[in-house]
C-alpha cells in the first residue's frame, strides 16, 4: 500500500538519474513538497547505499536513506539498450529529469539536453554541474574536496562586496563575472567570528 502524494509539488514526476549528494539532496526536497520521485540506480545499487555503518543493513547506509527518502528506485544498467529503452519510456512521463553525470557520460547514454527534449519537449531538464560547461574546468567531476581544494581563496569570498551576491558559487566558474576586487587576506590577527546566536 503506498501513500498518496500531498503538497505543492503533488503530481510532478521527477526521474532521478544523480547520485552521492547534490542531486539527491535536490530531489528528497522535491519529494518532501509532494513529487513522485523515480530514482534510477545501477544494478548494484547507487554508491552511497553502502557508505557509512547500517546497523541492520548492508544496502541501506545511513547517507543513503538521509539523502533518499520519499523516492522510488528502479535498477537499470543504462550501458544496456533494454534499459535505455526503458528510462525513455519513464523520461516520456515525466515533468523533471535531473543527472550530475559528467556532460560527455550522459550524452553517449543518450539522455543529454537535446535528446531528452526529442522524448518530451516541454520537461524541466537539471544538470547538476560542478563547473560551468564552457570553462576550464568543464566536464571535471566536482565532488565537494575536488571544487575547494580548486579554489582556496573561498573561505575569504564572503567578506568581500563583490561576492554578497553569491559567497557559495564555486570559483572557478568562467560563467560569473571576475570579481572586480580582491578578497582580503587571511590574518593571523584577525579575530574570530562571534557565535551566530550573538549576531
Amino acid at each position: 500500500m503506498t501513500r498518496a502524494n500531498t503538497g505543492p509539488l503533488a503530481g510532478v514526476t521527477v526521474v532521478d538519474l544523480s547520485q552521492f549528494v547534490l542531486g539527491p539532496y535536490a530531489t528528497q526536497t522535491l519529494g518532501d513538497l509532494g513529487a513522485d520521485i523515480i530514482k534510477i540506480e545501477e544494478p548494484g545499487g547507487d554508491r552511497q547505499r553502502h557508505s557509512g555503518k547500517a546497523p541492520n543493513s548492508r544496502t541501506m547506509g545511513p547517507l543513503f536513506v538521509t539523502l533518499n527518502r520519499n523516492k522510488r528506485s528502479v535498477a537499470l544498467d543504462l550501458k544496456t539498450e533494454p534499459a535505455r529503452r526503458a528510462l525513455r519510456k519513464l523520461v516520456a512521463r515525466a515533468d523533471i529529469f535531473i543527472h550530475n553525470m559528467r556532460p560527455e557520460a550522459v550524452a553517449r547514454l543518450g539522455f543529454d539536453y537535446e535528446a531528452v527534449k526529442g522524448m518530451k519537449p516541454d520537461i524541466v531538464y537539471v544538470e547538476a554541474m560542478g563547473y560551468a560547461p564552457e570553462g576550464p574546468y568543464a566536464g571535471r567531476q566536482a565532488f565537494d574536496d575536488l571544487v575547494t581544494r580548486s579554489a582556496p581563496a573561498r573561505a575569504n569570498m564572503c567578506a568581500c562586496p563583490c561576492w554578497s551576491a553569491s559567497p557559495a558559487t564555486s570559483w572557478p566558474n568562467t560563467s560569473m563575472a571576475r570579481p572586480t576586487c580582491r578578497p582580503p587576506a587571511l590574518s593571523a590577527t584577525r579575530p574570530p567570528s562571534p557565535p551566530i546566536a550573538s549576531r
